[in-house]
């Protein structure tokens, strides 16, 4: 799916995102997208109307939305691993 700018928008109980110091990995029913801490061009909040998140783009430029209940937590836990996520914030207003 190279270079296609994909743009998936998921949460739990469809997806299950994982991370450890390498990588992260998100989970979509029988697909597997990983991402290597190198490989991850930015990760950043995103807002939509009722629920916050987390914005993946990788390095062909697709992006990825992990809808979380609580992405402060989820933030932080992505940090104390290594990553940098921007503050700056996405919306759905794009």
């Amino acid at each position: 799916r190279e270079g296609l700018g994909a743009y998936l928008k998921v949460s739990w109980p469809f997806a299950r995102l994982t991370a450890s110091p390498e990588q992260l990995e998100l989970k979509v029913r029988e697909s597997c997208f990983v991402f290597g801490k190198h490989e991850t061009l930015q990760l950043k909040r995103f807002h939509g109307i009722f629920f916050s998140g987390l914005e993946i783009v990788d390095f062909r430029g697709n992006k990825f939305v992990f809808w979380s209940f609580n992405t402060n937590r989820l933030v932080a836990k992505i940090r104390s691993l290594g990553f940098k996520v921007d503050e700056r914030h996405t919306s759905t207003a794009r």
